[in-house]
């Protein structure tokens, strides 16, 4: 099987079939990771941190990414927090400073 790929904005996105590959290019945008690809807790927290691509959650149509490594499981935090809709009012309010600088 041959894996297609895209890179877009600077994130390389693999589809596994040209159907699959076809049903993204109609609209991208929708495929976006929030907060530019960065963990949402992290922006959360006010920092950003570096995302493993396996921890992800879609919500109301949102593709949110979450760092995970030996330390923390930031998507468990997110989760275990409760409160989507809080942390994405921080997290948000956050991504307008934190979109403008350099990691």
């Amino acid at each position: 099987m041959e894996i297609k790929t895209l890179n877009l904005n600077k994130i390389n996105y693999y589809f596994t079939s040209t159907e699959q590959k076809a049903t993204f290019d109609k609209n991208p945008t929708k495929y976006l990771p929030q907060y530019g690809g960065f963990c949402a807790f992290g922006i959360y927290a006010g920092a950003k941190f570096r995302i493993d691509p396996n921890k992800f959650i879609v919500e109301d149509g949102k593709y949110y990414l979450y760092l995970n490594n030996v330390e923390v499981d930031a998507k468990q935090l997110w989760i275990e927090k409760n409160d989507h809709t809080g942390l994405n009012e921080v997290a948000n309010k956050n991504w307008t400073k934190l979109s403008t600088t350099h990691n």
